[in-house]
């Protein structure tokens, strides 16, 4: 078998998934109104890293899914703030422009429609952000031809940093993606 029927290149019009690696935390406190600024829905839940000492009293070891809105982005914040010296909140967060993000509050239908997603399927899910507790890097992942509105999204994240979109380290989306559903 060659290697570009095992990596799925030989399929005309299939696209891939990419993940940009991006440092968010800088701009923690923004990210939800850059977010809530795009016409994307978003939702996200997160946990508290096991072995992080610091912990916010006011925020749950398990936040469920939630739909991101002027009224829960402080909780969002908070959510993608905490941290110690060294693990932050493990941070799953969905984005997309078909339907509404309240379809994807059920667990097994966000489940459903993150394995449309990597398998480049047709799906609501058009973004997807995974903070690791232990990583400096934040993990965005869209489509290899990506809509405007992630594209102007990462563009205008990337700016806030002080580099572009282009400059960014990337990775396979799709392997990311796999990882997010082996801990849903």
């Amino acid at each position: 078998m060659s290697l570009a029927k095992l990596l799925g290149f030989d399929k005309p019009n299939r696209r891939n998934l990419v993940c940009y690696q991006i440092s968010l935390f800088t701009i923690a406190e923004q990210l939800p109104l850059e977010l809530l600024r795009t016409v994307m829905w978003w939702v996200w839940d997160s946990v508290r890293n096991a072995y992080e000492t610091h912990r916010d009293p006011a925020l749950p070891d398990l936040r469920p899914l939630t739909l991101l809105t002027p009224d829960s982005a402080a909780a969002f914040a908070g959510d993608f703030t905490e941290h110690d010296e060294e693990y932050r909140r493990w941070m799953l967060i969905v984005g997309g422009t078909n339907g509404s993000g309240q379809a994807v509050l059920d667990p097994d239908k966000l489940k459903k429609e993150l394995e449309a997603f990597s398998e480049s399927a047709e799906t609501c899910v058009t973004a997807v952000i995974f903070q690791i507790g232990d990583s400096l890097y934040d993990e965005f992942v869209v489509d290899s031809v990506p809509s405007p509105a992630s594209r102007d999204l990462l563009q205008s994240l990337s700016g806030r940093l002080g580099t572009t979109m282009n400059q960014l380290r990337t990775s396979d989306g799709k392997r990311v993606i796999k990882r997010v559903l082996v801990g849903l």
